[in-house]
């Protein structure tokens, strides 16, 4: 894995590192694949995601076309207890019916559809603005951005981080898991909101303890 890191806020991506003046503390971290997969290996991506996302966190995911959402519920993140939960959205209704049944496949997390600690709704772009301020605490990025910029590009994608980055609370995560090659590309929305972009990588779990002020983190080639 290459990762590098936006830092207000930050986002890691593959050899995209962000530091953004603007005064606020919410953090956006995205986690770039190396490998050229279909979709994100819960096994890869679960000790990153531990470092920043709790069982008890009310987790917002953005993207449907795979089952890390249902991987991680079948962990109990979002079944901690009665006030945490995983909401999923997607702009493709069908993508939100299939993992739906997928869900109902599975007793542990049919069992959390069933209390509402799993849960599945479609939105459009124009309903982003109905994801209230601070009523998350993490936003996950399966993937969504880069179905954005590779079919409706900046523009739709910017609605979503605008969307993401006002729904999850002050101070915490915002974590996007990315596939594209093309750096530029994914980090540009990124820069025209939060500010310059720099290049830094490193194991995540580095880069984690390294944002956290626990290390200093050196890049490497």
């Amino acid at each position: 894995l290459k990762i590098a890191i936006f830092s207000l806020s930050c986002i890691i991506s593959s050899k995209c590192f962000i530091q953004s003046p603007i005064n606020r503390n919410s953090r956006l971290l995205t986690l770039s694949n190396a490998m050229d997969q279909e979709s994100f290996p819960y096994e890869t991506v679960l000790p990153f995601l531990q470092e920043h996302i709790q069982p008890s966190d009310q987790l917002l995911v953005f993207g449907a076309e795979n089952t890390l959402a249902l991987s991680m519920s079948a962990d109990n993140y979002g079944a901690r207890d009665t006030r945490s939960f995983i909401m999923v959205i997607d702009f493709d209704q069908k993508l939100i019916e299939e993992l739906q049944s997928k869900a109902s496949e599975n007793p542990q997390t049919q069992k959390h559809a069933k209390t509402n600690n799993l849960r599945f709704k479609h939105f459009t772009l124009a309903q982003l603005d109905e994801l209230e301020q601070s009523s998350f605490d993490a936003v996950l990025d399966n993937g969504m951005l880069d179905r954005m910029l590779s079919e409706r590009g900046q523009d739709a994608a910017g609605q979503v981080i605008d969307a993401a980055h006002r729904a999850v609370r002050l101070g915490n995560p915002m974590i996007c898991l990315s596939k594209l090659k093309q750096n530029d590309l994914f980090c540009e929305p990124f820069k025209k909101r939060f500010g310059w972009v720099q290049e830094l990588d490193g194991d995540p779990g580095e880069v984690s303890m390294w944002h956290r002020g626990k290390i200093n983190l050196k890049a490497q080639t």
